[in-house]
């Protein structure tokens, strides 16, 4: 399969793979589609390629010398497959549902949490590009935007893990009610969290936050097992 790839498009497996593993990076470049977008590329899952698309996923920086910037919305919607995904730095948007049905996904790794690294309202609740819409093996996890107002996302069930390797800041009510989540891994970027960030994260049993001085109210309200 890797032969009947262009020297081009061979060489892209290879910066992916490090030449390791490598029918396993065809699998995935040949289910992916690449759009152009804000000046870079938006990623997603082929049409009808969603079940192919399985296991351990890494969506690479750069594809034809330009940088990945978007994932869009319902990208990846019905990887059912997939067990873990990480989004690289380069990424500045994720539109809602981006994630929509990945009942298999255990883990996942993001520049930010929400839309983008400076979104507001919903847009920067964890749930939001997992999508409203619920579905076979989701858990429906109701995340506040406001002192009054909340919406409720369907995140996948089986995920325990999330990284976040690029945030500078954590929005209200954040990983709110993401009880199901046993692992968040932060980055040291981040110098500000706030208020109820962490409520309800009752299978966390740590946290790192190394450089944010000032901890709101309620941010790990109901956090019984943290350390």
């Amino acid at each position: 399969k890797y032969n009947s790839l262009s020297e081009e498009y061979q060489a892209y497996v290879h910066n992916w793979s490090k030449l390791d593993n490598i029918d396993d990076y065809y699998n995935l470049y040949s289910n992916l589609e690449f759009v152009s977008a804000d000046g870079g590329w938006a990623v997603k899952a082929k049409s009808d390629s969603a079940a192919k698309i399985t296991g351990d996923v890494v969506i690479p920086a750069t594809y034809k010398g330009q940088e990945v910037k978007t994932i869009p919305e319902k990208a990846f919607a019905g990887c059912t497959a997939m067990t873990s995904i990480a989004i690289p730095d380069t990424v500045t948007s994720i539109a809602g549902g981006a994630f929509y049905n990945c009942i298999a996904l255990k883990s996942i790794t993001l520049p930010f949490v929400g839309t983008s690294s400076t979104a507001t309202g919903e847009e920067a609740n964890f749930g939001f590009i997992f999508g409203r819409d619920s579905y076979t093996g989701s858990t429906g996890v109701e995340q506040y935007y406001g002192s009054y107002s909340s919406r409720t996302f369907y995140i996948p069930a089986q995920l325990r893990s999330v990284t976040v390797t690029k945030a500078t800041q954590l929005g209200y009510c954040a990983f709110q009610n993401c009880s199901m989540l046993t692992e968040i891994n932060l980055c040291d970027s981040i110098i500000a969290v706030n208020s109820y960030c962490f409520e309800n994260c009752k299978g966390i049993k740590a946290i790192s936050l190394p450089n944010v001085t000032v901890i709101p109210n309620g941010a790990f309200k109901y956090c019984a097992l943290l350390e």
